[in-house]
């Protein structure tokens, strides 16, 4: 009842805001009401169909606030932009439109507009991790795409494509290229002990690209459907989007990750077997009482 009086409360403050701050240019005020729902709605699901505490609903406001109170000031920065008379604002109009041009630009641009660009923190998302370096990914942060082959069907596919409508929590294993056949063979049958069965979570295997082709049909025929296996996809520069590995940075090391319902990544763990499987569920059970 106190989260629904707060968010209440919030909601109705961020309305009288957004009447006089939001901007109507970028959509900014809609890309942020979609997140808001999106990262609410699983939350009450998880309440309702899985066993989750209610407490995990009020880490809504500590996730979405920032990001609410980030998009209104930046649209009341950018409507002054737009109207201001200043030398500065006018180099800056005049400079934009050619540094747009440019990808980098414009997907940072693209990301402070649509407010994509915040890391969650909050009981949902781990705080520490045993995450080496090179991974390119933080718990919190966004989902990113990556280019990927289906191990059974073999057509072209994408982590966006294979996540796209998920209502549950998806664990994915990226494979080093150094894990030899029998660990990946044995890390799959961890995986399956440990989230086989569990309402509300599924499994994503995203092998290297060199990998045996007879290995991964023993892999895939350890799923019933097609869509839990899949080969990382070398794009070779011909197209915008890059292979899986290359995106999230795992080269030396597996990773195992947790992919919320939201799209936002719930953590991030170097692979080392039984050990960090056992990590990841007792993160999961923390809000998920449906474990075993």
């Amino acid at each position: 009842m106190a989260f629904v009086e707060q968010t209440k409360f919030f909601w109705l403050e961020t309305l009288l805001i957004a009447i006089h701050q939001f901007t109507i240019k970028g959509g900014q005020g809609m890309n942020t009401g979609l997140q808001d729902a999106a990262n609410l709605v699983w939350k009450l699901s998880s309440v309702l169909n899985y066993k989750s505490p209610s407490t995990i609903l009020e880490t809504y406001t500590q996730e979405r606030l920032p990001v609410a109170e980030h998009v209104i000031s930046f649209s009341s920065n950018l409507t002054k932009l737009s109207g201001s008379a200043s030398k500065q604002v006018k180099i800056a109009r005049i400079l934009l439109p050619t540094l747009l041009k440019f990808s980098i630009p414009q997907k940072l641009a693209r990301h402070a507009v649509m407010g994509l660009s915040f890391r969650y923190e909050s009981a949902l998302v781990t705080t520490t991790s045993t995450r080496p370096v090179e991974f390119l990914v933080l718990p919190g942060e966004r989902v990113r795409d990556g280019a990927v082959w289906v191990a059974r069907t073999g057509e072209e596919s994408s982590l966006f494509r294979v996540l796209r409508g998920m209502s549950f929590h998806c664990v994915v294993w990226f494979i080093s290229d150094r894990c030899g056949a029998n660990e990946m063979l044995a890390g799959v049958k961890i995986l399956l002990e440990k989230f086989a069965g569990v309402d509300g979570v599924t499994l994503v295997i995203v092998a290297p690209k060199n990998s045996p082709l007879d290995l991964i049909d023993r892999l895939d025929a350890m799923f019933e459907s097609p869509y839990h296996v899949f080969l990382d996809r070398d794009t070779k520069g011909l197209a915008e989007l890059r292979g899986a590995h290359e995106i999230y940075g795992v080269k030396k090391h597996s990773a195992l990750m947790l992919i919320r319902p939201d799209l936002i990544v719930g953590s991030v763990l170097k692979y080392q077997g039984k050990a960090t499987v056992d990590e990841l569920v007792d993160f999961l059970k923390s809000y998920i009482f449906g474990f075993r």
